[in-house]
């Protein structure tokens, strides 16, 4: 029985093999979307969907959201919530999360104290 399917396997593991090496090779690399978070608004609507599992809806109490690129990074901060916005003394903290510009990538989520 072994004699049959080692055979079988060596086939199937060639033609996949040559299949992935011609998907590769079939895509050129300059027409790669690499912008997946092309703007501000983008990035405060994808910073919102992770936050919001993560942290309730509260987190809505924080907007509006600012958001800055940096060296292809998306950094986007909530506000204090309007009872402390404006208190000096007031505790509390802020979502923040880092975006990668070029694929999406979430690199880091955080709430501030």
């Amino acid at each position: 029985m072994k004699k049959k399917i080692m055979p079988f396997f060596t086939v199937l593991l060639i033609t996949l093999n040559l299949y992935s090496q011609e998907c590769q090779e079939t895509v050129p690399k300059d027409t790669l979307t690499t912008n997946y978070v092309p703007n501000e608004e983008t990035a405060k609507k994808i910073a919102e969907a992770i936050w919001l599992p993560i942290f309730g809806e509260r987190i809505f109490e924080q907007r509006p959201y600012k958001a800055t690129l940096v060296n292809d990074v998306w950094k986007v901060r909530g506000l204090m919530p309007l009872p402390c916005r404006n208190e000096p003394g007031c505790r509390g903290g802020t979502a923040y999360i880092e975006i990668r510009k070029s694929d999406c990538k979430i690199l880091l989520v955080k709430h501030g104290r």
